[in-house]
């Protein structure tokens, strides 16, 4: 089989990335290592018979590239059905306000990458806070947090990449203004249908270059090409076989990138039964670290609250049976809410790092001492061979809009490089 472009990976990345290659008239192939597209997008139908999203799902106003394709296959976008109630912070008495008092400091008071000094600029998050926030309550606060929202231990983050991947990001939790009706993972299978040139179960055993093409073995099938788009996250594209072997540079960036950890889950209930005690239904954990549920109600008829563990969290859960999971959450929810969170009418739960192609959450993260420059070192690629990914985007990275934009932006990176080639021949 040959193409213009092979691509590698159906997630948000690839999609994007094949559909602006083939509106210029190219050929593209997009191999998928899973019989599935969507990559950390992903859903299913629940008990009641509701397709839900079980990976990204929520999008915002200052995300366009993903209205705009939600808007082309006709999604239909819900606003949750949250009320001004109260919130909750547990386990400890004075939580409620040591998590107002996190929020204010973690959203207001965390410096801009430009603003830090070689010093400061070294740390961790966990030791940015040791530093900077005294009340012990308060510092376990924004602790909890920061794990819940980037999915990783904050003895790991480094300060500099979370500030990258804030600076970049929304405005505090717009992102989660809106979820699509029907589910965001559908909008990415539309895409596909669209396309029509997407093979699965093709995972890639190799990328060979031979003079100005490459040869793709992937699945029992060869593909050949005159570029390639590895649409994966950095953490599965380090693991392919490059012949020859990437340049050094670029396989230490790759290498740069951390996997992260989080539960996601989806609760319905046959009524919204915090707002009759005047609560919002956003509660959160400073212990355990990491753990963090809010309402995402499809309607006042179909109230529903959506719940994530990151970091530590996540892993100390994974500790459980599945059912001591579920029963450890229900009752941890009912010291939140009230008794009625232990008898739902439906219970979802999504291990990410359970998922081998995954990334363990919905962003892997740069750390070490090859991570400064990473991401504009994989952006580079490597002449005909490029990288898309949600973590390389330059805006919101981690979300399905920073995957759509990263994809965009490589097609268009291969098509003025290959006329480049193509004219100099």
């Amino acid at each position: 089989m040959t193409s213009d472009c092979v691509v590698i990976g159906a997630g948000y990345a690839g999609l994007s990335a094949a559909e602006m290659l083939i509106n210029e008239g190219w050929s593209v192939r997009v191999v998928e290592a899973r019989e599935r597209v969507g990559g950390r997008t992903h859903s299913l139908v629940n008990g009641l018979g509701e397709r839900v999203d079980i990976g990204g799902q929520f999008v915002s106003d200052e995300m366009p590239y993903v209205l705009n394709m939600i808007d082309r296959f006709g999604g239909c976008l819900i606003e949750p059905e949250i009320t001004s109630g109260a919130a909750v912070g547990l386990p400890f008495p004075d939580d409620g306000s040591h998590f107002s008092e996190a929020s204010r400091l973690y959203y207001h008071q965390l410096p801009t990458t430009a603003q830090l000094s070689a010093e400061v600029g070294g740390l961790s998050l966990a030791g940015w806070l040791a530093r900077t926030i005294a009340d012990e309550g308060v510092r376990s606060a924004a602790r909890s947090m920061a794990e819940c929202a980037n999915c990783i231990d904050a003895e790991i983050l480094p300060l500099k990449e979370l500030l990258r991947m804030r600076d970049a990001g929304p405005d505090g939790f717009t992102e989660m203004q809106y979820f699509v009706d029907g589910s965001l993972h559908r909008i990415a299978e539309l895409l596909a249908e669209k396309l029509g040139c997407v093979d699965f179960g093709r995972p890639v055993r190799s990328v060979t270059r031979q003079g100005d093409r490459f040869r793709v073995e992937a699945g029992d099938d060869v593909y050949e090409a005159r570029t390639v788009l590895v649409a994966t996250s950095p953490l599965q594209a380090r693991e392919m076989a490059f012949e020859p072997a990437l340049p050094v540079d670029l396989m230490r960036a790759l290498q740069a990138f951390h996997p992260t950890d989080t539960f996601k889950f989806l609760i319905r209930y046959d009524r919204a039964f915090w707002r009759e005690r005047g609560l919002s239904g956003l509660c959160q954990w400073s212990e355990p670290s990491g753990m963090w549920f809010g309402d995402s109600s499809f309607s006042a008829e179909k109230p529903m609250l959506v719940g994530f563990a990151g970091g530590p969290g996540a892993a100390a859960l994974r500790l459980l049976s599945a059912r001591d999971r579920r029963a450890k959450i229900l009752e941890d929810l009912a010291k939140a809410l009230g008794a009625e969170a232990a008898a739902p009418l439906d219970y979802v739960e999504r291990d990410w790092a359970a998922d081998p192609l995954g990334t363990g959450g919905y962003n892997a993260f740069a750390a070490g001492p090859h991570a400064e420059g990473a991401v504009e070192r994989i952006r580079r690629g490597e002449n005909g061979l490029a990288f898309a990914c949600t973590e390389l985007a330059t805006r919101f990275p981690g979300f399905v809009e920073g995957a759509i934009r990263t994809g965009r932006d490589m097609a268009a990176h291969l098509m003025e490089t290959s006329a480049g080639r193509r004219r100099s021949a």
